[in-house]
């Protein structure tokens, strides 16, 4: 393959619950590659909290009615397994006491310092004049899928109703490839990947869970060190992450550059790319000329771009 620099993480937008992110260029083929392999690791391998038992007073099985309550304990439980949480602990404990009439929702459950509720208008019973309803429900942190036939230790407690739990904070993944360029290639791609969460983790942290994940499988199979994902001002390239060798904490965005190296073959992000060579800058040669003051007056650049620029060119032979 030819050498070609490291591909860059890119934020489109963000929320609280739903990301769009960018990573380019990939070779040929990759795009597809990396997103398939991301979009199963988001599904299924990051850690998250998730409904594992209530205890409902009054209530010694699941099948049981409750007076003055609208929904049956199955439905509750269901109900129940829809709350999603923030936990800073490995398990905690949160209760949900109220009375009617009154319609009940995930913002009644009273949370602790360990346990945060996330999520709060899923609602969970209605209850009539009369009624009083106290559920004690645990919660625990896993990944993946339990089903409650794993749970034997729970099963066997009086009164404690198991429940199969899905762990993971993410509710959707898709991604598609695009054409990027390259030099004077078109055909490497651009992935784009979309990631809905519950809230319990940023969709960015989700992103760069998984990547860890791969990373570290791969590097074990390989038997190199473990890249990391350095978040210090000093590791940042553009105001993007970057990966630093775990090894002699080097970086390796940037290839060996001279100064008749094309602005688009320098590895710049395609913003600060395209507001270079809109106004007219072709080569390195042309941005090394350049003072300080200039620079920062190209259109578009901003900020983030001129320490981009400034990171290139301290490169340049």
């Amino acid at each position: 393959m030819d050498k070609i620099n490291l591909p860059i993480l890119a934020t489109i937008s963000e929320t609280e619950t739903f990301g769009s992110f960018a990573v380019e260029p990939l070779y040929p083929g990759y795009g597809s590659t990396l997103g398939n392999a991301l979009r199963r690791v988001l599904l299924s391998s990051l850690e998250g909290a998730a409904v594992d038992y209530v205890v409902i007073n009054g209530v010694t099985h699941e099948f049981a009615t409750m007076p003055h309550v609208t929904e049956d304990a199955v439905q509750l439980i269901l109900n129940l397994k829809l709350v999603r949480f923030a936990l800073h602990a490995e398990s905690a404990e949160v209760v949900l006491d109220v009375k009617g009439p009154k319609v009940v929702t995930a913002a009644d459950i009273t949370g602790t310092a360990d346990c945060e509720v996330v999520g709060k208008e899923q609602h969970l019973a209605t209850l009539d004049a009369g009624a009083h309803l106290e559920v004690r429900i645990g919660v625990a942190r896993g990944r993946g899928y339990v089903p409650v036939e794993l749970k034997t230790e729970r099963t066997k407690q009086v009164g404690l109703i198991a429940t199969d739990s899905i762990y993971s904070p993410v509710v959707s993944v898709s991604y598609k490839v695009e054409n990027t360029r390259v030099g004077q290639m078109t055909n490497y791609d651009r992935l784009l990947v979309d990631i809905k969460t519950d809230g319990s983790i940023s969709p960015a942290e989700a992103f760069r869970q998984s990547a860890a994940i791969l990373a570290e499988q791969y590097a074990a199979i390989s038997g190199k060190p473990v890249p990391v994902i350095e978040t210090e001002p000093a590791a940042m390239h553009g105001g993007e992450q970057i990966i630093v060798d775990a090894e002699n904490n080097e970086l390796d965005i940037l290839q060996e550059l001279d100064a008749k190296t094309k602005i688009e073959d320098a590895g710049f992000s395609t913003r600060t790319a395209h507001a270079l060579m809109a106004a007219g800058y072709k080569t390195l040669s042309g941005l090394k000329r350049l003072s300080d003051l200039k620079l920062q007056s190209i259109d578009g650049l901003g900020k983030k771009g001129f320490e981009e620029v400034k990171a290139v060119l301290s490169r340049v032979a």
